[in-house]
């Protein structure tokens, strides 16, 4: 079933290399970075654009003379369901021409475009992504976690909680006996967070598969 509106809210994830270098630079009292999430199910891409996080589909040139666009990828919030109704009103505003859902034996949605509007978007990639509605802002707010009462509480973004993890850390650290200023504290959860990344299973580096046809996207 199809729910008019529906989209999906995923879970935040970042990477654990990211977090570690804002520690890093919190341990030298420094700010931390914006860190970008990470949704490895989502062949898609997360760009910054001013102060907005958004969320850009994928899509690949299928037939010039068809003037045929392969929708790989949609942005991190949309649902097939919901997007279908999109290209259903794309079509009726004849944005596109048509479009076409392959469920079997592999899912596959192709849209394809009037010969005008397919060269007018081609001469500047973007606007295919915009027409298609393949880019979206994310936003980074009401992040829920339990704090250090055991509590729900929603944080502004990952840095705001990021931040409150790491005063909490220096705290449990100054508990102990021996440590008596928060430079010992920090020294000692250095220590500590080495020994944790060496016992860490290490995996081999994730390497993108050049893939040809792909219609460029640069954020603005």
């Amino acid at each position: 079933m199809c729910v008019e509106g529906t989209v999906w809210k995923p879970n935040w994830i970042y990477k654990l290399e990211n977090i570690i270098e804002n520690l890093e630079l919190m341990d030298e009292g420094k700010e931390p970075v914006r860190m970008m999430p990470y949704f490895p199910k989502n062949p898609g891409s997360i760009h910054t654009q001013g102060d907005n996080l958004i969320s850009v589909g994928k899509l690949k040139y299928v037939h010039e003379k068809k003037f045929t666009l392969e929708i790989l990828a949609l942005p991190i919030t949309t649902t097939p369901c919901y997007y279908t109704k999109t290209l259903m009103a794309l079509k009726k505003a004849s944005e596109i021409d048509s479009f076409s859902q392959l469920k079997t034996p592999k899912p596959k949605l192709t849209v394809t475009f009037s010969k005008a509007n397919y060269i007018k978007h081609k001469r500047n990639p973007q606007n295919f992504y915009t027409t298609l509605k393949l880019v979206e802002i994310l936003e980074e707010t009401k992040l829920t976690a339990l704090n250090g009462n055991y509590q729900r509480q929603e944080y502004r973004n990952s840095l705001e909680m990021l931040k409150e993890y790491y005063e909490l850390r220096i705290e449990f650290y100054q508990r102990r006996p021996h440590i008596k200023t928060r430079t010992e504290a920090i020294e000692t959860w250095k220590l500590d967070r080495e020994e944790l990344l060496k016992a860490l299973p290490q995996s081999s580096p994730i390497r993108d598969t050049p893939e040809e046809n792909i219609v460029p996207f640069t954020p603005i």
